[in-house]
């Protein structure tokens, strides 16, 4: 079993859990995470496309080194592995997304099912946009930490 660095930082106790792709959700969570929150990237079968972008350095591409910094990433199929997503947002402190309006409900993770398995986040009216994060939290501490860290909506 790997062991992983003890975290650090003055969001040391937040976990996250970044259903994100591209630009706006990576972003976010790459602050979070290099403030010292557990960040846990979701990334679809084949791997993150940001995976396959731009310049690589002995195998590794620059660009996904960046963004991908201070994240544990996993491999799930949203459409099959619902299970395995709920138990991952049960314990996490902020779910952090930026897929296209109304697809985490065509997944069937919508903001109903993924409340219902952790029943303190708050979770904003409005819906998410391609430039836009949508940020579900379930602590206060969390929120404040979020806006601190520059990433409010």
């Amino acid at each position: 079993m790997q062991r992983y660095p003890k975290r650090t930082g003055p969001l040391a106790q937040l976990k996250v859990l970044e259903l994100g792709h591209y630009i706006a959700a990576p972003f976010c969570t790459r602050i979070l995470g290099d403030l010292g929150a557990e960040v846990i990237k979701i990334e679809p079968p084949g791997g993150d496309p940001v995976r396959g972008w731009g310049a690589q350095v002995n195998g590794n591409p620059v660009w996904f080194s960046v963004h991908g910094r201070n994240k544990l990433s996993v491999v799930l199929d949203l459409k099959r592995d619902h299970d395995v997503v709920l138990k991952l947002a049960a314990r996490a402190d902020e779910l952090v997304e930026n897929l296209r309006a109304g697809q985490l409900e065509r997944l069937g993770l919508g903001p109903e099912v993924l409340h219902a398995v952790n029943l303190g986040w708050w979770s904003p009216a409005y819906p998410a946009t391609a430039r836009t994060a949508r940020i579900a939290t379930s602590r206060p501490s969390a929120r404040s930490a979020r806006r601190w860290a520059g990433c409010a909506i």
